[in-house]
């Protein structure tokens, strides 16, 4: 099973990962800024339900937050261009991060997946192939990848969709 989990394999489909998961989030993060959700939900509200142990997270104030969600999207073009990759992938968790437990009362099942996802990618080396850190530095340019980095991700969405299946068995 170890042996398998090592063994080399195309690229290609974590690259197109990187690329679209950058990409939507880049789209995300224009919706709330041309839906002006960032004022509705973190600069309008005078009270937030924070989570448990989180009670310190706090929102930034009007100009921080608009901030926030613009560095937000650079980071995300970053993610899919694999410009400074690791550090693109460790801010842009570190941000959404914030912006998810900053109130309990926005939470979206979704935007909890896309924690966990840019949790991932700060460990899986999606920059490898078809980006500018690999033309930057050939030394990490590669065209193959350990299958664990492919199969932690589908592990990741089949636990996801596999409780959210269990999650609708009731009554209704």
């Amino acid at each position: 099973f170890l042996k398998k989990l090592f063994q080399a394999t195309d690229i290609s489909s974590l690259v197109f990962f990187r690329i679209a998961f950058g990409f939507i989030m880049l789209v995300e993060v224009c919706r709330y800024l041309y839906f002006d959700w960032v004022e509705k939900y973190w600069i309008d509200p005078v009270f937030f339900f924070t989570y448990e142990g989180f009670h310190w997270v706090q929102p930034w104030g009007e100009n921080g937050m608009y901030l926030h969600f613009f560095v937000l999207g650079i980071l995300a073009i970053f993610i899919t261009l694999g410009l400074f990759y690791r550090f693109s992938t460790i801010a842009f968790f570190v941000g959404f991060s914030y912006i998810f437990l900053l109130d309990k009362a926005n939470y979206l099942n979704h935007f909890y997946l896309i924690m966990l996802f840019s949790f991932l990618l700060c460990f899986i080396p999606a920059h490898r192939y078809f980006s500018i850190d690999s033309r930057l530095n050939p030394k990490i340019h590669s065209a193959k990848i350990a299958r664990w980095c492919l199969w932690i991700l589908v592990f990741q969405l089949g636990v996801v969709y596999f409780y959210g299946g269990i999650a609708k068995i009731n009554p209704d």
